[in-house]
């Protein structure tokens, strides 16, 4: 099974052509060396320049280039879009799935042979 990127190289260029200047940004404001999280987070936040940046306390808006769902939490969204009526998502989805085996459920549940309800037909 063939696997393709689906995300548009000009995506790409735009989200790494703004990462140098916006780290520096960041170092400039922090006064210091920036964590792989850091980088990605201020090079995705709507100003750099002038939201606060204080580690714990601060709210900041955040332009995502994807976001990324799995499993059910992937469904229950991509279900609430589509009962809201939207025709698309505003930012590109990925969806995956866990490939691990998962062992089969237990139940507590009684079986239907011992069950004490009746069904009755008319």
């Amino acid at each position: 099974m063939a696997v393709e990127a689906s995300t548009p190289i000009e995506l790409v260029q735009q989200v790494y052509s703004s990462l140098p200047e916006r780290v520096a940004i960041g170092r400039r404001r922090l006064g210091r060396g920036l964590t792989l999280a850091e980088k990605t987070l201020i090079n995705h936040l709507d100003d750099p320049e002038s939201q606060e940046l204080e580690r714990g306390r601060s709210y900041a808006d955040f332009h995502p280039d994807r976001v990324a769902m799995q499993d059910a939490t992937a469904q229950m969204a991509l279900l609430q879009f589509m009962t809201a009526g939207l025709p698309q998502v505003a930012v590109p989805s990925t969806v995956t799935t866990s490939s691990r085996p998962r062992p089969a459920p237990t139940s507590t549940c009684t079986s239907p042979s011992t069950s004490t309800a009746r069904s009755t037909t008319s």
